[in-house]
């Protein structure tokens, strides 16, 4: 018996009950059968396919980019924490962040920090960063960034040029 597909989450209990009980009632009619028989054995083979199911929540999203007189002088400026969110997956493969950056003509490159790892990604461009599959349990992941200013960047709040999102890996 194959199980595929999606399953409300509202679903799911109902689904295993009516999987037991589908399961005893096979296993009952097998033991009913063979009863009569000096030696009895069966197999049971039972195969079911769980969807992916990922959850995420962000929890802060910077919303302006500040970019100080001195940030503007050294033409860098960090953002530590610019983005934290929660996941949660039950999915092998993990689950994958999808940065999008505007085309915008204020900064050259932005360098991701996560997990000790680096990514730059250039205005307009787009980055998959992987991350494993780690528990059932859900993960607050931290993201940091650091812009490259474009040349004649002047001081001042600029609306944030990059769009998070979480996806299921693969």
């Amino acid at each position: 018996m194959a199980c595929e597909g999606y399953v409300q989450r509202n679903k799911v209990g109902r689904l295993r009950e009516v999987c037991f009980c589908l399961v005893v009632g096979a296993s009952l009619a097998i033991c009913a059968v063979e009863s009569d028989a000096k030696t009895a054995s069966s197999n049971l083979q039972i195969y079911a396919t769980v969807p992916v199911n990922l959850q995420y929540r962000i929890l802060h999203q910077a919303r302006m980019l500040k970019i100080s007189k001195r940030d503007a002088e050294k033409s860098q400026v960090s953002v530590e924490n610019g983005t934290i969110f929660r996941a949660k997956t039950n999915s092998p493969s993990g689950y994958m962040i999808v940065i999008q950056s505007q085309l915008v003509d204020f900064f050259q490159s932005v360098t991701i920090l996560i997990e000790g790892r680096q990514f730059v990604l250039s205005p307009g461009g787009t980055i998959e960063i992987p991350l494993p599959y780690e528990s059932l349990h859900a993960e607050v992941e931290r993201l940091s960034y650091r812009f490259q200013l474009a040349t004649g960047t002047t001081s001042g709040d600029y609306p944030w040029p990059l769009v998070i999102s979480v996806t299921s890996s693969f």
